[in-house]
């Protein structure tokens, strides 16, 4: 009886520690599969902040060291008149000009659509205050932005007078669109009477001849 008691006890135990090796050996590829994948998660994430450094980093790079953009963004800093009559005749400033404020256009953008970070703006923004702030870039924009809707009108009047058939829309465009976004986000200007066209304005007498 004894015998048999030590032959059940010895079976269950033999059972025993196969289950529990059964067991082991049947987590350990699920175990690493998820080691494997929280691994595979950490370096895609260690690259693509790398990646996001880099990007930001050609970034400030361009602003510091473009030739159309290193020079300009000290008329923005120091306040300074660039947009007067001749502005229009001097094509290499309004070359400068034009591209520096594209290209803090674009910054942001990049921020309205949440591709770079707030901390990562923070960057740029500085910079940005300085141009949204200049008086010149604020009369430039005034201007432009009423010479857009001239522009637009007379390209929608031509289009009701054409004897083709259009199916397209003429909306009022005005370039630089985010940064001037930025700038009534930021109460630089009054829009109340940005709103208004100055028509006693020599500089916006200039630019409507080019329509």
């Amino acid at each position: 009886m004894i015998n048999i008691v030590q032959s059940i006890l010895s079976t269950c135990i033999e059972f025993s520690t196969a289950d529990k090796a059964t067991i082991i050996s049947g987590a350990l590829p699920a175990f690493a599969t998820i080691c494997g994948f929280v691994i595979t998660v950490i370096v895609w994430n260690n690259n693509v902040k790398t990646r996001r450094a880099d990007y930001i980093s050609d970034l400030l790079d361009r602003l510091h060291n473009d030739p159309l953009i290193k020079d300009t963004v000290y008329l923005f800093q120091y306040d300074e008149n660039w947009y007067e009559k001749e502005f229009y005749f001097n094509r290499d400033l309004e070359l400068k000009v034009d591209t520096t404020l594209s290209y803090l256009s674009y910054i942001c953008y990049l921020k309205e659509k949440k591709i770079i970070r707030k901390k990562e703006f923070n960057l740029f923004k500085s910079m940005i205050n300085h141009a949204a702030s200049n008086k010149s870039t604020l009369r430039y924009f005034y201007n432009l932005r009423h010479y857009s809707k001239v522009y637009s009108s007379k390209v929608t009047t031509k289009a009701k007078h054409s004897s083709k058939r259009t199916n397209k829309k003429f909306t009022e465009s005005f370039t630089f669109k985010y940064l001037f976004d930025y700038i009534k986000k930021h109460k630089y200007i009054d829009m109340e009477k940005f709103s208004k066209a100055d028509l006693t304005d020599e500089i916006y007498y200039q630019i409507l001849k080019r329509t």
